[in-house]
């Protein structure tokens, strides 16, 4: 699955449609009239690309059903990754 998000993310921001846009946006120094990366825009497309990343990441995360959120409190010291350290206070029987 990190390896579709990182071929989204690449596809975006490596295409010579998207240097266009920016360059209309931003100006001639992102990009050629053709869609070829100049040194600017392709810094700037690597930050964005970068920042897709993040993006998708926080995305799949909030919507997988098996991701887990651990408390890691300060006050709760009774509690190691969701799972309880206490003892169980039993009556001795033999």
């Amino acid at each position: 699955m990190m390896l579709l998000i990182l071929l989204i993310a690449f596809l975006i921001a490596a295409n010579p449609a998207t240097y266009r846009a920016t360059r209309g946006v931003l100006g001639s120094w992102v990009a050629s009239q053709e869609g070829t990366a100049r040194m600017g825009g392709l810094l700037l497309h690597a930050v964005v690309f970068i920042a897709l990343v993040m993006i998708l990441k926080r995305v799949k995360r909030a919507v997988s059903p098996y991701h887990v959120e651990y408390m890691h409190a300060a006050d709760d010291m009774d509690t190691i990754d969701g799972m309880s350290t206490k003892t169980q206070d039993t009556p001795y029987s033999l």
